[in-house]
């Protein structure tokens, strides 16, 4: 991000690190099924079918059957001040008709924007932080109206930003962005995470109970490069500062990890879906590979190269992503 010190991830590269599991399912019904929508940009559904059966964990869905719909509600209103309320209301249907994930979202602030059609239909949603926005309170609940994991976001514009990861209502990290004219200071705490979260057939568990101190910073000062501290307060480099944020955020077996596992839990009630990717005309895949090349080349952010990476490998692995080699023998 702009405003923070190279290692220090901003809040949208965050929540995309789990939600994207999620999101990519979303668009890829777009892309496997014929896509059939009602209402406007306030109200409405969009309604996915299959013109050939679909498969799905019940019985196979056959054509031109609905296989999967999202309900969407939005709407902007007024309080005092200039402020504004956006509550934005997001149901995500599955297989055999049933409510698989509900998406709610409370955003404070002035000059608020509903999410347009195309937004809604890929789940694309802006987690970026201005000046006119003071608080986002965004969830995921299951179909029992449990909340799987939330993030709120207080921000005070060139003061200060707290952000509060959740999963199953525990809390899993606090970070405190500090800016003043002196110095920044980015202050991220992970505190002891205990928490179950049960499903049919699946459940979830940590317990956590170390006394030891498991808070990292980064700190900047005008016209100087950051400084790093681990959790024991010592200064530590940069890459050491990227890892540590990777094996407590991000990573492979990180605590934001966590809430993806989840999510690919739920994502089963909804059909199979897969993504041909040739590389002569799938832009999506084109532009994840140019950016990593862009953080390659500046040495910035190689924790989010490695994940990339990993889940590409998992996804081909899966069939979710299948590639046809054309180059011949090399």
């Amino acid at each position: 991000a702009q405003d923070n010190p190279p290692g220090v991830l901003d809040i949208e590269e965050m929540v995309e690190g789990f939600r994207a599991v999620f999101r990519r399912k979303m668009e890829e019904l777009s892309e496997s099924f014929i896509v059939r929508h009602s209402g406007d940009q306030k109200n409405g559904a969009f309604r996915f079918q299959s013109n050939q059966p679909a498969k799905c964990y019940g019985p196979p869905i056959q054509n031109q059957d609905e296989v999967s719909k999202i309900i969407y509600r939005q709407e902007i209103k007024k309080l005092e001040n200039g402020v504004e309320r956006l509550h934005d209301n997001v149901q995500y249907w599955g297989c055999n008709r049933n409510v698989e994930m509900i998406e709610q979202v409370t955003i404070l602030g002035k000059n608020l924007e509903l999410r347009n059609l195309t937004q809604i239909r890929k789940a694309a949603r802006s987690f970026a932080l201005s000046d006119d926005i003071q608080e986002i309170h965004w969830r995921m609940l299951n179909q029992d109206q449990e909340e799987i994991t939330s993030v709120r976001i207080l921000h005070a514009p060139k003061q200060e930003t707290r952000i509060y990861f959740q999963v199953a209502g525990a809390l899993l990290a606090t970070l405190n962005f500090i800016y003043k004219e002196s110095e920044k200071r980015f202050i991220f705490d992970f505190p002891n995470l205990n928490f179950t979260y049960k499903r049919k057939y699946s459940k979830w568990r940590y317990n956590s109970t170390s006394n030891q101190p498991n808070t990292y910073e980064a700190r900047q000062t005008p016209n100087n490069p950051a400084n790093y501290l681990n959790a024991r307060r010592e200064f530590i480099s940069q890459q050491d500062f990227q890892q540590a944020m990777t094996d407590k955020l991000i990573g492979q077996h990180s605590r934001l990890k966590i809430i993806e596992q989840i999510f690919k839990y739920h994502l089963y009630g909804f059909p199979q879906t897969a993504i041909s990717v040739n590389l002569g005309n799938n832009q999506r895949v084109l532009n994840e590979l140019r950016l990593a090349n862009i953080r390659l080349l500046s040495s910035t952010d190689l924790n989010l190269v490695q994940n990339l990476i990993q889940s590409y490998i998992e996804s081909i692995e899966k069939g979710e992503i299948k590639i046809d080699d054309l180059r011949g023998d090399q």
